[in-house]
């Protein structure tokens, strides 16, 4: 998008844009190539009355041959964000090109594919509607929009991640702290057995044993409160990233209420 938002400040339409005309770099960097159709804003009029591009990606005005702007190129980066997203191309259900071509004269949405809605984020199939929209002035103007939207989609989005990593590391946390406090419970056990089997008279050296498994117990449950202090800790780092993160919200609710739990009790 950020290609063709430099040439939309700079007065130029592209005409053709489409998956194939999308080319990764070497360092990731997204090329857009064959500009063989680009066309000066200045002198869209004078190139009206004739439809050229390629149908499956043509704005309908586009494709009716009128006076182009830069909306004609947010139509194609539109649908071809969808395809990207997607994996369907436009009228993946029209064969002609023809068809195609009157369909989109006629200011028809493409159809969505039937799973779009379970694995496209709702915020980008939105994004993707809005540059669809048949009306060039209902759709965002030019493609330095859809950058500053997908860069906020984006920064959301490595936020999110970055606070449900936060989230994976608290559950760890979590789960080595119950693993503790099963194993400082268990010693203890142990421990009371050991000393109960003993005559009230038992040396130092014979209790020693007994001692030393409640030695053990109590070291654990301390690695074990440490292990809970650095989950809550790490729980709340997932805030920092993505303060509206539900799951990370959750998680601290869960834990408030099980505590409620155990001073009831």
């Amino acid at each position: 998008c950020e290609a063709v938002a430099y040439a939309h400040d700079a007065g130029v339409i592209h005409r053709d844009i489409k998956p194939t005309n999308l080319m990764i770099g070497a360092f990731s960097e997204v090329m857009v190539l064959d500009w063989g159709l680009g066309l000066l804003a200045d002198h869209a009029a004078s190139a009206a009355g004739v439809a050229v591009g390629t149908p499956r990606y043509m704005a309908p005005e586009q494709a009716r041959g009128e006076t182009l702007t830069s909306a004609a190129d947010v139509y194609a980066l539109g649908a071809t964000l969808r395809e990207l997203l997607t994996g369907v191309p436009p009228w993946f259900d029209l064969d002609d090109a023809t068809d195609v071509l009157s369909h989109v004269a006629q200011g028809r949405l493409p159809p969505l594919p039937a799973d779009a809605r379970d694995s496209v984020p709702d915020a980008l199939l939105q994004l993707c509607a809005d540059c669809l929209l048949a009306s060039p002035t209902l759709r965002p103007q030019d493609a330095s929009v859809l950058v500053a939207v997908l860069s906020d989609w984006l920064d959301g989005a490595q936020r999110r991640e970055r606070g449900l990593a936060e989230g994976a590391r608290a559950d760890a946390h979590f789960a080595e702290a119950r693993r503790l406090s099963a194993e400082a419970k268990d010693l203890a056990a142990r421990a009371e057995v050991a000393l109960a089997a003993l005559p009230p008279a038992a040396s130092a050296e014979e209790r020693g044993p007994a001692w030393d498994l409640e030695d053990l117990a109590a070291s654990c449950e301390r690695k074990a409160r440490a292990a809970d202090v650095d989950g809550e800790r790490t729980l709340r780092a997932a805030l920092t990233h993505d303060p509206a993160l539900p799951e990370a919200h959750q998680r601290i609710a869960a834990r408030a209420f099980a505590r409620h739990q155990q001073l009831e009790a």
